[in-house]
């Protein structure tokens, strides 16, 4: 799990670094940098690091006044990381809201709330994983888990789900690429499937519960078997 520090306190990273290796069973791949002008050259190197911890003040860049600035103008790069804001004082606790963040912590309580974070994360990742949405400013996230199917009509994509129905600008294609592809099969120019809702498969459609039928396309059509069987061994159905 790769771990990203931006903080001008060295010193400070390296306990953030030893806080959570002591106190966390996950396996962390930490990274360092001292400034934005390092940060925006190591995500887009190493796009969407699992997790990133980003100092406010030491964020400022050439392309950034602080960090959250560059949190969003870095967001093409990482779209899937989970963002901690950290400050030495509660100047920015309103600020960090222009843009979607796990926490805002406040140096001098990094070591108490190590445990909590940790804690945060482990329910995130227990939901195997999310569907990132956006729309302006405003980051909706999804848990893959809870999606029946994706359909595209027109200009918008509706991500149909066991909580409801969510709209998204973001082309099929777009969302795919977030999607676990033994998982969700592309099988029509307008759908996406979660397979393991699939109730009956036959040769040109897919149903659902409650009789939703969703078409398989010709030019699907051949490969939809043998996508089914490795989803199936997978799931250790056969």
């Amino acid at each position: 799990m790769q771990v990203l520090i931006c903080d001008s306190d060295k010193e400070f990273a390296y306990r953030i670094i030893k806080e959570m290796s002591s106190k966390g069973q996950d396996v962390f791949e930490f990274h360092y940098v001292s400034d934005g002008n390092s940060f925006l050259d190591f995500v887009m190197r190493n796009n969407n690091p699992y997790l990133i911890f980003m100092d406010v003040v030491s964020g400022a860049s050439e392309r950034a006044s602080n960090g959250i600035e560059l949190i969003i103008k870095s967001n093409p790069f990482i779209r899937k990381s989970l963002i901690v804001f950290l400050s030495e004082n509660s100047e920015y606790v309103t600020d960090v809201y222009e843009t979607p963040h796990l926490a805002f912590i406040l140096k001098k309580d990094m070591k108490a709330r190590c445990s909590w974070l940790l804690g945060k994360i482990k329910k995130l990742k227990e939901q195997k994983s999310l569907l990132f949405l956006e729309a302006g400013k405003k980051k909706t996230m999804i848990p893959t888990e809870q999606i029946l199917f994706l359909e595209r009509e027109r200009r918008s994509t509706y991500i149909y789900t066991t909580d409801g129905i969510f709209r998204s600008a973001s082309k099929l294609s777009e969302l795919q690429e977030q999607l676990d592809e033994k998982m969700f099969v592309r099988c029509h120019n307008s759908y996406i499937v979660n397979l393991d809702y699939v109730m009956i498969y036959h040769r040109t459609e897919f149903i659902f519960n409650e009789d939703k039928k969703i078409p398989i396309s010709r030019s699907h059509q051949k490969d939809m078997k043998q996508i089914l069987d490795n989803w199936m061994r997978e799931r250790k159905i056969m």
